[in-house]
């Protein structure tokens, strides 16, 4: 396999999507197959080309099903999966075997972790925090050792048995979603946990967290938005009543404009700018393009103009937020493809810098 993130192009935007190819699982006698692979693709300005590389566990991955990505400052990847943390240096997979000293209260023994990494977030101060299916600690590449949160932030804690999904840093306060202990905040000056506040207590089920260009907070369930206003969680109701009973799968900000892919797959967005009215605007009304995905599960801006869909069976698009035009992939016909795929979220690549 080639150094896949490393081609020698100038001008290019680099992307890593995690994705999922033929789905399967028990049921009935029926026999399906889960295979999770990790596609590497270059888009190439000058020439209109996307580029595939693809890894999985014949090629150093341990384990197919990836569920985070992201990059360390001196430009090593690293992939979380069913199967603990990868590192990865542009050409091989090392799969993390940290120091424990068992003497030391601060540090966390990685073989007692649940090894399904559902997210790694690098944080200001360089450390890459780890959220599992059970717990939450920092890893530090330096020292190969994971410690618990308050050795580094002084007074963090999260309640036991916490399934952490997602890890944010925003004006200096770290925000912690999980599937089952709701939404923490942790304010890094103050030193102190800080209570989150939801209007009328209606929030059920975080699904995303999410900041504007006036780094604004804005969360959503499955059926309702609300943004963060002075300490507490407000219900954004002219949203909420257009959204209707069509619900919400996922959200996003894309410039000024919250962007959401409904619970009919449909790809809806409000533009957020001030003394406007936030109308409710179709995706596929406003842009035109050949093909269109009619099973959206996910959205991705790579720069200010080019924003990417990803779908749950075909492949993804191509949005450009200027011509308000867009293409699917499979318009570019190239080989290899991405095919028919599922595609789970993306990570951006700003620079790599290896010494």
């Amino acid at each position: 396999m080639q150094h896949a993130i490393f081609y020698p192009l100038k001008h290019s935007i680099k992307l890593i999507s995690r994705i999922i190819t033929n789905s399967i699982f028990v049921y009935n006698k029926r026999i399906l197959i889960l295979i999770a692979i990790c596609i590497i693709f270059t888009k190439i300005q000058a020439q209109n080309q996307l580029y595939f590389d693809y890894y999985n566990s014949q090629n150093g991955l341990s384990q197919n099903s990836v569920y985070s990505i992201t990059q360390s400052k001196d430009g090593f990847m690293w992939f979380g999966t069913q199967e603990g943390i990868n590192r990865f240096d542009g050409k091989y997979f090392t799969q993390i075997n940290p120091n424990y000293n068992k003497s030391d209260s601060n540090e966390m023994d990685y073989g007692e972790f649940s090894k399904t990494i559902n997210n790694l977030y690098l944080d200001s101060k360089d450390l890459i925090w780890v959220g599992t299916a059970k717990e939450i600690s920092i890893y530090n590449r330096f020292t190969n050792k994971f410690y618990i949160p308050s050795y580094y932030y002084k007074n963090f804690s999260l309640p036991s048995d916490a399934n952490i999904i997602h890890i944010t840093e925003i004006n200096h306060q770290l925000w912690v979603l999980t599937l089952n202990k709701r939404l923490f905040c942790y304010d890094i000056i103050k030193k102190q946990m800080l209570p989150v506040n939801i209007e009328n207590n209606s929030l059920k089920k975080i699904i995303s967290i999410q900041n504007d260009r006036q780094d604004h907070l804005w969360i959503c369930d499955n059926k309702h938005v609300y943004q963060y206003e002075n300490g507490i969680f407000k219900s954004q109701n002219d949203i909420n009543e257009q959204i209707g009973i069509s619900g919400i799968t996922n959200m996003t900000i894309v410039n000024n404009d919250l962007w959401i892919i409904t619970g009919l797959r449909e790809i809806i967005y409000f533009n957020l700018e001030q003394n406007k009215s936030r109308t409710k605007h179709f995706f596929y009304k406003e842009y035109k393009g050949k093909s269109r995905i009619t099973d959206a599960s996910t959205i991705h801006q790579s720069s200010k103009d080019i924003l990417w869909i990803g779908s749950r069976s075909n492949g993804l698009i191509k949005i450009n937020l200027q011509s308000r035009m867009f293409e699917s992939l499979s318009d570019y016909n190239q080989n290899p493809s991405l095919g028919n795929k599922f595609v789970l979220s993306f990570l951006l690549i700003v620079k790599i810098l290896l010494g």
